[in-house]
């Protein structure tokens, strides 16, 4: 499954991704995400809990370490603060225009 229809089908979140580093790094721990991101421990339980937003800068680091394009991070983060319904699908359509390939 491509990353359009992993997005289409379930719309990634932030927690997704970093649910993701800590099964790439072989944990449940939150500590690698502690280090990642130069963050508190607390950080990472308010973010997970949904009461804290990542930074840009923290959602460079993050693509990084999945090696996926800073773009599609960034988007998802944006996705997540927005309350217009309408810039949220303008968002959408964003991330299946960098999934999709130029013919």
């Amino acid at each position: 499954m491509n990353v359009k229809e992993l997005y289409y089908s379930i719309m990634i979140r932030i927690n997704d991704y970093l649910e993701q580093v800590k099964k790439n790094n072989a944990t449940t721990k939150n500590t690698i995400l502690v280090e990642l991101l130069g963050v508190t421990r607390g950080f990472i339980s308010e973010l997970l809990k949904g009461n804290k937003k990542l930074s840009t800068s923290k959602c460079l680091l993050l693509a990084e370490e999945l090696k996926i394009k800073p773009e599609i991070i960034l988007i998802t983060m944006l996705y997540e603060k927005e309350e217009s319904t309408e810039i949220k699908e303008k968002l959408k359509e964003i991330i299946y225009k960098l999934d999709t390939p130029k013919k």
